[in-house]
């Protein structure tokens, strides 16, 4: 890739840039900070907290992955700067707040949520929730989106430009598999296999996700487990019997093998529907939770919790380094430009944590 070629991502980056310190110049930045510390909670969605061996080993797309260092920062930030709420918890009984109230959820259960981010939160005292699939607990490669970008990068150069076409390409393709219905999906999939070369799955692979001897672990050391179906399919690209399968009995499997209540869902990739929440009411669970940034207030239908997903490009300078900036333009100014999404049903329900009502 020659230089010209480069310029139209730097200028994207560096005009990304000077909107966030114009928007912290004229002080709309702190507007939304205030108007989001107001208006209730703000629930992170993280997937993967890498070191950098890792992170140069990994399949995973780059908007799901924070470094380690980056993360250990966020931690600090957040436990200076925010009220970092427990979702098993109530939140303190007043109505305003002194500082903004947020969440930390993992989506997946990958195996460096235990061994990089768990260190990382119980050093800064920092309560998260990890979302897992107990069919998919203690796999190396289980999701089929690392297989794909893992094709691509044998299929194609090693260069650092080469490697940056090859993830471009590849997040296009998982994009365009993601809106396919399940069983044709699977047929692309075994194509794609089937034409690559072998790939390493043995004990060294980064792309591994929990045991349930570290999941365990991780519950024994305070984090919530909560249920992301069974087999992370994405729900509305399977019919509703099997869609109602994945969500009813992975929670029960988890409340068996963990001795705990499961009380927390997350819809894979936060897709859902008026009938997927009903189901997701009718299991049992108590919030369940999307992917589209905005703020978790009295008037959420706790079955359709917003989230804000976080990486490590939303949270650094362009020259890479931390940045108090972007992490309050991440989240804050990302939850409060948000749209009130449509609602199903009711709102919150009597048995769901009352994240504003009671808030502080």
């Amino acid at each position: 890739m020659d230089q010209l070629s480069k310029t139209p991502r730097a200028i994207r980056i560096f005009f990304h840039w000077t909107w966030i310190l114009m928007l912290w110049v004229t002080g709309r930045l702190w507007w939304a900070k205030r108007k989001v510390r107001n208006a209730g909670v703000v629930v992170l969605t993280l997937h993967r907290v890498l070191r950098d061996e890792q992170s140069r080993k990994t399949a995973s797309l780059p908007g799901m992955i924070v470094r380690e260092g980056t993360f250990s920062a966020l931690m600090a930030y957040l436990n200076e700067n925010c009220m970092v709420l427990d979702l098993r918890e109530p939140c303190p009984q007043t109505k305003a707040s002194a500082k903004p109230r947020v969440a930390v959820t993992f989506d997946d259960g990958w195996s460096d949520t235990a061994s990089v981010a768990f260190p990382a939160l119980r050093a800064h005292g920092i309560p998260a929730t990890v979302f897992i699939c107990p069919n998919l607990v203690d796999k190396n490669m289980p999701f089929w989106p690392e297989q794909v970008v893992a094709d691509a990068k044998r299929s194609r150069p090693a260069s650092s430009e080469q490697r940056g076409l090859s993830n471009g390409w590849a997040e296009q393709l998982v994009e365009e598999l993601k809106q396919l219905p399940e069983h044709v999906r699977s047929k692309r999939l075994e194509l794609l296999v089937s034409a690559a070369p072998a790939q390493d799955t043995g004990e060294d692979c980064v792309d591994s996700t929990m045991s349930w001897r570290e999941v365990q672990q991780v519950k024994d050391g305070g984090m919530a487990i909560g249920s992301h179906t069974l087999s992370h399919q994405l729900l509305l690209t399977i019919p509703v019997p099997a869609a109602e399968m994945e969500i009813k009995q992975s929670r029960r499997l988890l409340e068996e093998r963990l001795c705990s209540e499961c009380s927390l869902f997350a819809y894979p990739n936060g897709d859902t529907s008026e009938e997927l929440a009903s189901i997701a009411r009718e299991a049992g669970y108590k919030a369940a939770f999307v992917n589209e940034p905005g703020v978790w207030s009295e008037s959420t239908d706790s079955m359709l919790v917003p989230r804000v997903n976080i990486w490590e490009g939303s949270l650094v300078t362009p020259w890479g380094t931390f940045s108090r900036l972007a992490v309050e333009y991440a989240i804050f100014w990302s939850a409060s430009r948000a749209p009130k999404r449509k609602t199903f049903g009711q709102s919150l329900s009597s048995n769901a944590p009352s994240l504003v009502h009671h808030s502080s």
